[in-house]
């Protein structure tokens, strides 16, 4: 593995692989549910839905056809301590997939309608997981082991907290969090010079200060 670090602080992997034709892009963010605040539970992972929404550059078909049409591959995920997004690419599409990436890493504003919209879809999945006894053990299980606190609540939230995140909360959350120095990106596959220059040439502009998150609380197991 070979480590770079660009001019604004973000740590670059590069994991050369032999005998592949395309390049995966994972962007890590050190951002996740245990540092939000209790009143806003869910908004990292609310964040991660509006990234793929309507930016500066690009309206979200744009986005979902641009990544699409370069690759076909493409996730989100948030988790207790990070969210991370992942694309695999062609090598020719390679360019136009990064630029995409970094128009929504250097979006600042969103449309209402959009978030609006999203908060819906996001209430339906709580609603969705809370009547699945999977899902419902699962959530059950961290707050068995971490009762009430910061590691024993679901990551995506409540549906009150959900209602309580607007987009100016949003939009301050992802200046806040979504800054060079709290990230850092992984390149993994048929990586060349070629590849490496244009995440330089792309990311090297994102601006953003110094991250100070939270200790995350733990609390005692509980009988569910």
């Amino acid at each position: 593995m070979r480590v770079e670090t660009l001019d604004n602080g973000i740590k670059l992997y590069i994991v050369p692989i032999e005998n592949v034709k395309t390049v995966g892009i994972a962007i890590h963010v050190g951002i996740g549910s245990v540092y939000e605040e209790k009143q806003y539970r869910g908004i990292s992972h609310f964040l991660e839905h509006m990234m793929f929404k309507t930016n500066k550059k690009y309206r979200s078909e744009e986005i979902d056809m641009g990544l699409e049409l370069n690759g076909g591959i493409t996730n989100a995920m948030t988790s207790t301590h990070y969210t991370v997004y992942l694309t695999e690419s062609l090598k020719e599409g390679f360019e136009k997939v990064v630029d995409i990436l970094f128009s929504m890493f250097e979006n600042d504003r969103f449309l209402e309608e959009e978030f609006e919209k999203e908060r819906k879809v996001i209430i339906s999945e709580i609603e969705m997981y809370d009547n699945n006894p999977e899902s419902k053990l699962d959530i059950l299980t961290q707050k068995s082991v971490f009762g009430d606190s910061d590691y024993g609540e679901p990551i995506g939230g409540y549906i009150e907290t959900i209602n309580n995140i607007t987009k100016n909360i949003l939009e301050e959350f992802k200046a806040r969090y979504y800054t060079p120095k709290n990230m850092f990106i992984l390149l993994e596959g048929n990586v060349t010079e070629k590849e490496i220059e244009i995440i330089k040439k792309y990311f090297s502009k994102l601006e953003g200060g110094d991250v100070k998150l939270k200790e995350p609380t733990k609390g005692n197991g509980m009988d569910i």
